[in-house]
């Protein structure tokens, strides 16, 4: 591929958390042979999957990178990649977040070291690596961080607090967008859907899907709008592209990237889309003579209580159920989207 000026990460250095394998691992490669230079982060040593072997991978393609095997869930190691970076490369320009863990479970059977588990790694860990990064980005007038949401944070079955970390990840992101963009730094969020990784596979969202069906409640992101799935591969082409200066004109953003599922939530404009369409159903009320609402002019005001069942009698007994069988689950310990 002859890449354009607009397109070429040359003279670039970039880390990539989880990037042993799906997500983290292709972007590393993209990053890679659009010139850039980069760590690449994971848990594991050794094997086919090591990102030892992703390392190898790239410097036998004619690329640049090294491997640093670590967990991103302290303080310290988002100090240890920068350090990486700088010794090896001697700057650092792009931060790429893409490190995460699930375990999915209701509710009322997750556990304390569950909601540790997933928050010192996607939530704790994003928030150390780019906080190390910043100092030196604040140093040089520069840099690019592109943080791994989640659609589950709009509310995903048996996902709690996978969404809440996910979601705190964007409330971060745009944090840092505001509080560093006058340093020349940017920083945006995707909320990628790709079904080749280890994290979201068919085979690991059957047993979601298989939930679904039992106790009534619809699956997350089931409303698709193309014939398949996206990729990994997919996924890296907008990060990279986010990483290029053509992408310059965005900070504190979110994209919502693979399978055109319907998240209008998802969207930076997700609120003003919501609010819309809620005053379009209101209106459609009124006119049938349903709902006594005066105004729309923001939030809907005085609807009663009664007349909106939607799904409550079936998530009720889907919780009923539930609680009789005890049910728990664990999808996937394990790094990168």
């Amino acid at each position: 591929m002859t890449l354009t000026p607009a397109d070429s990460l040359a003279g670039k250095v970039a880390i990539v958390t989880g990037a042993r394998r799906g997500i983290g691992r292709a972007e590393a490669i993209l990053l890679a042979e659009r010139g850039a230079s980069v760590v690449v982060n994971g848990l594991a040593h050794g094997g086919d999957d090591s990102v030892e072997s992703l390392a190898d991978e790239i410097r036998s393609n004619g690329g640049q990178a090294v491997a640093e095997v670590c967990s991103v869930a302290s303080f310290e190691s988002g100090e240890q990649l920068v350090d990486r970076a700088l010794s090896e490369f001697g700057r650092i320009d792009i931060i790429v977040n893409t490190a995460g863990v699930v375990r999915m479970t209701p509710v009322e059977l997750a556990t304390d070291e569950d909601w540790d588990f997933m928050v010192n790694v996607n939530l704790k860990g994003t928030y150390a690596t780019a906080r190390a990064a910043l100092r030196q980005f604040k140093k040089q007038g520069s840099g690019i961080i592109v943080n791994t949401s989640s659609d589950a944070g709009t509310g995903d079955f048996y996902n709690s607090i996978y969404a809440a970390t996910k979601e705190g990840v964007l409330g971060m992101t745009r944090a840092i967008a505001r509080e560093y963009g006058r340093y020349g730094i940017r920083c945006n969020a995707i909320r990628p859907r790709a079904f080749d990784t280890g994290m979201t596979s068919p085979q690991t969202f059957s047993r979601q899907y298989g939930f679904a069906e039992q106790f009534g409640v619809p699956a997350c992101g089931s409303h698709r709008f193309t014939p398949r799935d996206g990729t990994a591969a997919e996924v890296a082409e907008v990060v990279a592209w986010l990483c290029t200066d053509a992408a310059s004109h965005l900070n504190g953003q979110l994209l919502q990237v693979g399978c055109g599922r319907a998240w209008p939530l998802g969207r930076a404009d997700g609120g003003a889309l919501l609010l819309r369409a809620l005053r379009a159903l209101t209106r459609r009320c009124c006119d049938r003579g349903r709902l006594p609402v005066r105004r729309l002019q923001g939030p809907i005001r005085d609807a009663p209580a009664r007349g909106f069942r939607g799904d409550g009698r079936t998530s009720r007994r889907g919780s009923d159920a539930l609680g009789r069988t005890g049910l728990r689950t664990e999808v996937l310990d394990g790094t990168g989207s």
